[in-house]
């Protein structure tokens, strides 16, 4: 996924396809540049992306575990913000697939 951020800039973000092993974060500067780069592996890594105005992203990167943690993108960077969560989701034994 591509997202367009303030001055040019673009988040590249992946999780290596639906129940990925890793996930990664990737900004560049309106000259395409790198600024920033985040990744981990991760089983049954996902990205859930939310905007945040025009400057910023809010990312929750989760996996088949019950444990996430967020991150806010920008132009300047990527700054993690510890284990928080848009909202609560149900625990692993209740979900029936890897890409909730």
């Amino acid at each position: 996924m591509v997202c367009a951020l303030e001055g040019g800039a673009q988040a590249f973000l992946s999780d290596h396809g639906p129940c990925g092993k890793s996930w990664e974060i990737t900004v560049l500067d309106a000259a395409q540049k790198v600024v920033a780069t985040k990744s981990a592996k991760r089983k049954g890594a996902r990205l859930r992306v939310r905007r945040r105005g025009q400057t910023e992203l809010l990312v929750e990167v989760g996996g088949i575990d019950d444990a996430t943690e967020m991150m806010r993108v920008g132009k300047a960077g990527i700054a993690p913000l510890g284990p928080r969560a848009f909202a609560a989701a149900p625990p692993e034994a209740c979900r029936k697939r890897c890409d909730d």
